[in-house]
């Protein structure tokens, strides 16, 4: 749900919960709840769902909150909601796996500012490690925040709302979300190849014919047809580079990134490949689309000259 588009009244805020670790497991989810927002309980009543369609919720009633999520995920998207009487607000929720949280100031405001496609190319760590140093990139409005933050909840809520006062949130919280936004965009997985070194071993391993270090970059979350186009493509480009010779280098003709809405970002390559025999054509070229999921880089298309892929 996009920030400044969320139907919320005064009373809506978001949670982000980021882990470290570069593995995952079925653990438990372990949020530790400001005493602040636990007095809200009072004349509140707090949960907190997995999902915009879920029937699981938890009570945000006590310090901490301890429970096992419906799937294994890198992140989750929960949803918070707050009623009173009739009126009910709503939130979203994206919670990151194996790490201890802590509902406070701090989280809060961090997903105030981002939401969660913007950590779709990184890792558990790298993620953590952002959010870890997050008030660096808006050390001012992270104090006027905190500042409002500590005239009480309902006040800071309402003043963090577009729906409250939409002009006030294009002034004070709408350029802090744009900075962090490309601060997270900017901010590499903790260990990915370099586009050209994947490029490099993609060939070296045409030339010897090698399909498991190939079906590696195959993007496991494709469509099946798509996984097996992949799939079946390799026996052809192994046939069509032992023809042109079996050539290895190869000189980066163009480069370009696609922006993709809630979506990762798409890095097209199109590279000439050199010193071939010239059997099959003058001018060989070979095109591929990357994408980077949670801080590993898959090949979600390739082609060459005079062959498609289908």
């Amino acid at each position: 749900m996009n920030k400044t588009n969320r139907w919320l009244v005064p009373l809506c805020t978001s949670l982000a919960l980021l882990a470290s670790t570069s593995t995952l497991a079925k653990n438990y989810l372990n949020i530790e709840v400001a005493d602040e927002i636990l007095a809200l309980g009072e004349e509140y009543q707090l949960s907190l769902s997995e999902s915009f369609v879920s029937d699981k919720s938890h009570e945000v009633n006590k310090k901490l909150l301890t429970f096992l999520p419906e799937d294994d995920k890198v992140f989750y998207e929960f949803t918070l909601s707050i009623k009173k009487d009739d009126k009910v607000w709503i939130s979203d929720v994206f919670v990151f796996s194996n790490q201890k949280n802590f509902l406070n100031f701090n989280t809060l405001l961090f997903s105030e500012l981002v939401d969660e496609s913007d950590f779709y190319h990184l890792d558990h760590k790298a993620g953590y490690n952002f959010f870890s140093s997050y008030s660096q990139h808006i050390p001012k409005g992270y104090e006027k925040l905190k500042a409002e933050y500590d005239k009480g909840l309902p006040h800071y809520f309402s003043y963090t709302s577009a729906s409250s006062d939409y002009q006030a949130y294009l002034a004070n919280i709408y350029p802090l979300s744009e900075k962090m936004k490309k601060a997270v965009k900017e901010t590499q997985a903790t260990k990915v190849t370099p586009h050209e070194e994947i490029i490099e071993r993609f060939i070296s391993a045409i030339n010897s014919k090698r399909s498991a270090p190939l079906l590696k970059y195959r993007d496991p979350k494709a469509s099946q047809k798509n996984q097996d186009i992949y799939k079946r493509g390799l026996q052809t480009l192994f046939a069509y580079y032992d023809k042109i010779g079996n050539p290895s280098k190869f000189e980066v003709a163009q480069h370009r990134r696609y922006e993709n809405v809630n979506q990762p970002s798409v890095d097209y390559y199109l590279v000439e490949i050199l010193e071939h025999n010239g059997q099959l054509d003058n001018k060989i070229e070979m095109e591929f689309y990357f994408s980077d999921v949670h801080g590993k880089r898959y090949i979600k298309e390739y082609d060459i000259t005079g062959i498609h892929f289908e």
